[in-house]
């Protein structure tokens, strides 16, 4: 029998927000003519005949469906071969090693419409003072439109020995009820507070502690995000491999009673850990809205060269 597309493999390959059905024969995604921000996929594609048909809006070819939601005009589309026997038993390998966690084929999709940051994310970041050109290459950035529960903000993948097992979202607005938005725990490898943002850039075993990824972009590698001012048992076993600590939270008083917490519950655990409290130009309390210079200059003071 001729090759037909993997169109699993396209869509794990091209990070498209997908699931598996329960029988291993078919694969759902949103349907890019009439995703509604739910988690109601309505574009089903039959694995074996690469058929389509999105039960809202009808009949869908699934090769415009897939380069109209990541916005290319040209793929390199896997094939997956003889669609005998073989084909099956592969299919029925993966439906089945997908339920555990430990398994090297469980991927996190990312939200719907993730693709290249777009010059509004790109305007946002330089508002802040970022280089969106860094950020993006250093940091894996991804940007969404206008659709879904994750629309217009920029996605950060969070990392643990390189694979991506979570994200966050930021939004670019102000007008979001929530300015960051996490990958569900249900829908993460690992979830989101028992990991460290940029710990896989840490190169040494020392290391600084702050809240936010906006902030760990502005302070560079060295430097790993808790995702908010409470830390857990497991990000604190995490911290405390490292023999050298320095927690830096905003400096106004719910962050410096937080820092003193976490001060409390890590430093039974071995090592060296410090609150610094730095006092930076203009009166600034968020450590994401510092100069690169002023970044620079205190990383350098706590030991890390760049």
């Amino acid at each position: 029998m001729r090759n037909q597309i993997d169109f699993l493999k396209v869509l794990e390959e091209y990070r498209i927000e997908h699931q598996l059905g329960s029988s291993g024969e078919w694969v759902n995604m949103p349907c890019p003519n009439c995703y509604q921000g739910d988690k109601k996929y309505g574009l089903g594609i039959n694995l074996s005949s690469g058929a389509g048909y999105c039960w809202r809006c009808g009949g869908m070819d699934p090769k415009k469906a897939i380069l109209k939601t990541i916005g290319k005009c040209r793929l390199e589309w896997p094939t997956t071969g003889d669609r005998g026997l073989g084909a099956e038993t592969t299919r029925s390998k993966q439906k089945n090693s997908l339920r555990g966690p430990s398994s090297s084929l469980l991927r996190v999709s990312m939200p719907y419409g993730a693709r290249r940051i777009a010059e509004k994310h790109k305007s946002y970041l330089k508002s802040r003072g970022f280089d969106p050109r860094k950020l993006e290459s250093t940091w894996s950035l991804f940007g969404t439109e206008n659709l879904g529960p994750y629309k217009h903000r920029i996605i950060a993948p969070i990392t643990r020995a390189g694979k991506m097992v979570c994200y966050q979202g930021r939004d670019i607005t102000g007008k979001a009820k929530e300015r960051y938005k996490s990958c569900p725990d249900q829908e993460a490898t690992v979830p989101i507070k028992n990991c460290l943002y940029g710990i896989d850039f840490v190169q040494n075993d020392r290391i600084v502690i702050t809240e936010g990824i906006t902030k760990v972009w502005r302070l560079g590698s060295g430097a790993v995000g808790t995702f908010g001012v409470n830390v857990t048992e497991h990000q604190l076993l995490l911290l405390s491999k490292f023999r050298e600590r320095f927690i830096l939270f905003d400096s106004d008083q719910a962050g410096i009673e937080k820092a003193e917490s976490v001060a409390k519950r890590i430093s039974v655990l071995g090592g060296l850990t410090e609150i610094i409290s730095p006092c930076f130009e203009n009166g600034v309390t968020d450590v994401a809205d510092i100069s690169d210079w002023e970044a620079e200059k205190l990383m350098k003071k706590l030991g890390f060269n760049f």
